[in-house]
């Protein structure tokens, strides 16, 4: 052949075929470091795999990483569309321009784009441990260029006032509130799962006062108290352990453990409350849980008597309502299982609630169950909350309406409503 001759379509084919191929590589090296799981990276660099050390660094280098993927992509890209279009002149003229515009965004479209990142995104890891060999290279290759670009765009940058984040975005706790629901959407976790997390995420928010037995619930015993009485009222209430006071319940004393009275007065009938109480633990109303935790555990008790401002005794909290707080509900063999009907609500898309709830329930978890807002600046309970909706002590069978249910009181006992009643606006439960 003539050195003089052009060269032959099959030499522009198999380069149009290395342009194609290099472009597939640049589309499909984006999409699988972009996809692929840092959790899964880790795991397997951690288990001295090269290609996932290889890529867990470059992806610490995103910027310079996605720097080289684009110089290199649109250089293949521009050089396709030139070969596309000499061959094309060459071939109909100056007609040939628009058919080579057709021709080569749809080649670059299909090809250079939806396919390779189509199937980057379907197996992203293992692609990204494939390629990240060769995307090294190409960015030691490219790095003049990079750097280049890097320095004009900083310049730009800087010019318009724009600051640039600095490592990597850090994950925030709706981030992670967002991954638990659209884990649970895809069916990753089931509901019961998704809740308990949501619990945690809730969790190092709240506080004792959040959680704590009110004071008015409390069931406390005297020190002067005799044994038939401490028997009567552990027998009617399956409690094991009990506060002791002195004075009144601001003056609690210790605590008594059912088990220890019982081993003593077997031996010594004429045991008295006072020689068998334990040292009490306090804490204050706005101690967080974490912090009330940590402390259950350094001093092995599992109870504690919540302190107000004045250091009068506000309430008390157990390791079982910091567990509840996680798990739900947690029943043992004395604790007897409540009979709570449910009723449809007004909305399809809200959970079932039950039709009858005590007047301490919280107000953030009974909206969450009713999927309304009710808010109060002085209380936190149901309770409390209809007390300062009527304004007074309400009589059994008082009722208002709130965003689209009625609530009833259905028992007071005292100065405090023990039951509220919820049935849907307009319907029964």
């Amino acid at each position: 052949m003539d050195s003089s001759e052009p060269p032959s379509t099959q030499f522009y084919f198999l380069v149009l075929a290395i342009l194609l191929l290099l472009s597939m590589f640049f589309s499909a090296s984006e999409s699988s470091f972009l996809s692929a799981s840092r959790l899964r990276l880790r795991y397997l660099s951690e288990k001295k795999n090269k290609a996932a050390i290889r890529t867990e660094n470059l992806t610490r280098q995103k910027d310079r990483f996605l720097t080289a993927i684009l110089i290199g992509n649109n250089i293949v890209n521009i050089a396709t569309s030139a070969l596309i279009t000499a061959v094309s002149i060459d071939l109909f003229g100056n007609s040939g321009v628009g058919i080579a515009t057709a021709i080569s965004t749809l080649v670059i479209l299909i090809f250079g784009e939806i396919l390779p990142k189509s199937i980057a995104i379907t197996r992203p890891e293992s692609i990204a441990l494939k390629l990240s060999l060769p995307l090294s290279v190409c960015i030691v290759l490219l790095t003049p260029l990079i750097l280049l670009f890097s320095g004009i765009t900083g310049l730009i940058t800087r010019l318009l006032g724009i600051r640039t984040a600095k490592g990597p975005r850090a994950v925030t706790e709706e981030d992670i509130k967002t991954l638990i629901e659209i884990s649970e959407e895809e069916g990753l976790i089931e509901s019961k799962e998704r809740e308990m997390l949501s619990n945690i995420m809730k969790y190092s928010d709240l506080t004792a006062r959040d959680l704590m037995t009110p004071r008015t619930d409390i069931v406390a015993v005297s020190e002067s108290s005799s044994i038939a009485e401490l028997l009567e009222l552990s027998r009617s209430t399956s409690f094991s352990r009990f506060p002791v006071y002195g004075d009144d319940i601001d003056d609690i004393r210790g605590i008594m453990y059912i088990k220890d009275f019982l081993y003593a007065t077997e031996h010594n009938p004429d045991t008295n409350i006072r020689s068998l109480i334990r040292p009490v633990f306090y804490c204050f109303e706005g101690q967080t849980i974490s912090s009330l935790q940590a402390k259950f555990h350094e001093k092995k008790q599992n109870l504690a008597i919540v302190l107000d401002e004045y250091g009068g005794t506000a309430g008390l909290v157990t390791t079982e309502d910091l567990l509840e707080k996680i798990f739900g509900d947690l029943q043992d063999e004395y604790d007897k299982p409540a009979e709570i009907h449910a009723i449809t609500p007004p909305h399809p898309e809200q959970q079932s609630i039950p039709a009858t709830v005590p007047g301490w329930i919280r107000l953030d978890e009974i909206s969450e169950k009713l999927g309304i807002s009710l808010q109060s600046d002085f209380y936190d309970t149901l309770g409390g909350y209809l007390l300062e909706r009527f304004g007074d002590i309400p009589a059994p069978g008082s009722q208002i309406i709130e965003q689209g249910f009625v609530l009833i009181v259905e028992a007071v006992v005292g100065n405090r409503i023990e039951t509220i009643r919820l049935q849907p606006e307009g319907g029964t439960a």
